[in-house]
């Protein structure tokens, strides 16, 4: 079971929005200050193109090669803010609904607020959690370790969690645990 977030979860149509819509913006600006003779219109091109430069490096060292793969009984998570195998007989899982978390802050990832969430939060309470959120999907599949907890969302979270507990994984009850 392979799950990509660029190629399974976001799909062709939402990555060509978040890639080229912005392209266009940017090539339509370029052609428009090429063509100006116009001081503050050059001016105007110099910072938008200013700006998208750091957007393109972030797209393309992003979070949309966050996913995970599994793999006999390793789960092998790729996501921005961490890389990690985990033995899923080790793990203990649970499927949580996160509306109304009380997150602290998201810190090293990637936040595209509605697209993609690919970053470390910490919890009010003091809970650091690695998460992975796909568009506002606010079913989780929270995977518990001893040294950490990882949060997955995404409308087919129910089939990585079913395919977890199949190969060995403890179910357990996670709801208190973030409120």
């Amino acid at each position: 079971m392979k799950h990509n977030i660029l190629t399974a979860t976001l799909g062709n149509t939402t990555f060509m929005l978040i890639v080229f819509v912005p392209l266009l913006l940017f090539f339509y600006v370029f052609y428009i200050g090429l063509n100006s003779t116009s001081k503050g219109a050059l001016t105007i091109f110099a910072t938008i193109l200013l700006l998208f430069i750091p957007f393109f490096i972030m797209l393309s060292i992003s979070g949309f090669i966050s996913g995970w793969e599994i793999r006999g009984h390793t789960l092998n998570l790729t996501m921005s803010a961490v890389t990690t195998k985990l033995s899923v007989p080790s793990l203990e899982v649970g499927i949580i609904n996160g509306t109304g978390w009380a997150i602290g802050s998201c810190r090293g990832g990637v936040h595209i607020p509605g697209v993609l969430l690919s970053a470390t939060m910490n919890f009010k309470n003091g809970i650091n959690v690695v998460a992975l959120q796909h568009f506002s999907y606010n079913n989780f599949v929270v995977i518990h370790t001893p040294s950490c907890y990882y949060l997955i969302a995404h409308p087919e979270v129910e089939k990585l969690y079913a395919e977890l507990l199949r190969l060995g994984a403890t179910e357990k009850d996670f709801t208190s645990t973030f409120y």
